[in-house]
């Protein structure tokens, strides 16, 4: 495996945070995304994800709309 395209330390708050990262793979190859952990001090933290998404082309603002906030999706 390569190295890390992507990480997060420490605190990151009490609300859900969006990432996101484009990948570009050969046509008809394969690839893995592999999400790791690591244990904090003295064996504490805590990690969360949730909906991962992978899309054929770069989606628009409007398939990424969580409906949390109402101004980004255009709904009202």
């Amino acid at each position: 495996m390569g190295k890390p395209v992507w990480t997060r330390t420490r605190d990151q708050g009490k609300q859900w945070l969006k990432g996101q990262y484009p990948i570009f793979p050969q046509a008809n190859t394969k690839f893995q995304i592999v999400l790791e952990g690591i244990v904090g001090q003295f064996g504490l933290g805590d990690i969360a994800i949730d909906d991962i998404v992978v899309y054929q082309s770069c989606p628009n603002e409007d398939r990424l709309c969580s409906f949390e906030d109402p101004k980004l999706c255009s709904y009202s």
